[in-house]
């Protein structure tokens, strides 16, 4: 019979398949990662056990941190690298599996000329067994991803998947989650915390010298020197009309602002500091 013919499987929440139905043959020829065996945007189905299961639309509980675990992942992606949501793969002959979001090499993979598979794979587990969850992690391994990582919402902790333990490691919140794929290093805390999410976007968009956050620095920078500028020349008690204040103020260019602060120094009046600027 067509594998791709049978009859679907409804998988409840919770539930999961035997052990007996993941161990994988001692050797195994891998099917490419996209040679699905039911068609993605077609249906729904994953085959964690060999036979189609629907996967079922998430509640607020797992799409939420979802949500922000792809808002604050993006960003971090470094140059060469791409993430995907729900991307299904093949895992061996008669199982497929779509994670959560995925992290992989851009283009294609000379070797298959296919994509890349994943390297790292992330999951948001809320109501998903222990048992299923491990056995994903092991298929997943086993098909070579090299890194995963679960967010286990009820417990409110990351781990990693060690495939020499055979179990999940929990991760300090404290520390950072550090990986070639990613331009700098992930805090733990901010898979869980709106706010720190923000922090933790910025912080990587600036170390990619976004053209947006360079501006914005360039901005700050200029306004800081600005208020410098009139801070001196109020000390120095040298009158500034609000013609010339207006002209501080509206500066946008560091280097000017620079310039006149180190006139103002020694300036005997504010055409002295603003006047014939004839530099560059």
């Amino acid at each position: 019979m067509d594998p791709k013919d049978d009859t679907p499987m409804f998988l409840a929440p919770g539930a999961s398949f035997g052990a007996s139905r993941m161990r994988l043959p001692a050797e195994c020829e891998w099917p490419p990662v996209d040679d699905y065996l039911d068609e993605p945007e077609v249906t729904r189905y994953e085959r964690p056990g060999g036979r189609r299961v629907l996967a079922s639309p998430a509640t607020a509980e797992h799409g939420d941190p979802h949500f922000l675990l792809d808002k604050v992942l993006g960003p971090h992606l470094a140059e060469g690298y791409v993430g995907s949501v729900d991307l299904k793969t093949r895992v061996d002959t008669k199982r497929e599996f779509a994670s959560d979001t995925c992290v992989r090499k851009s283009g294609i993979d000379p070797g298959t000329g296919k994509r890349y598979l994943e390297e790292l794979v992330f999951e948001v587990v809320y109501k998903r067994s222990a048992d299923e969850t491990k056995q994903r992690a092991q298929s997943f391994a086993a098909r070579g991803v090299r890194r995963q990582i679960a967010i286990f919402v009820r417990e409110r902790k990351v781990c990693e998947w060690s495939t020499t333990g055979n179990g999940w490691r929990t991760l300090d919140p404290r520390r950072s989650l550090r990986d070639s794929c990613l331009v700098r290093p992930l805090p733990i805390r901010a898979l869980f915390d709106g706010a720190l999410a923000e922090i933790a976007v910025a912080r990587a968009l600036e170390a990619k010298d976004n053209p947006a956050i360079v501006e914005m620095k360039r901005e700050s920078e200029a306004r800081g020197h600005a208020r410098s500028l009139l801070t001196i020349l109020d000390e120095r008690g040298l009158p500034v009309s609000g013609a010339a204040r207006a002209r501080i103020l509206a500066t946008s260019d560091p280097e000017t602002l620079e310039r006149w602060l180190r006139r103002a120094i020694t300036a005997s009046s504010i055409d002295d500091v603003l006047g014939a600027d004839s530099e560059p």
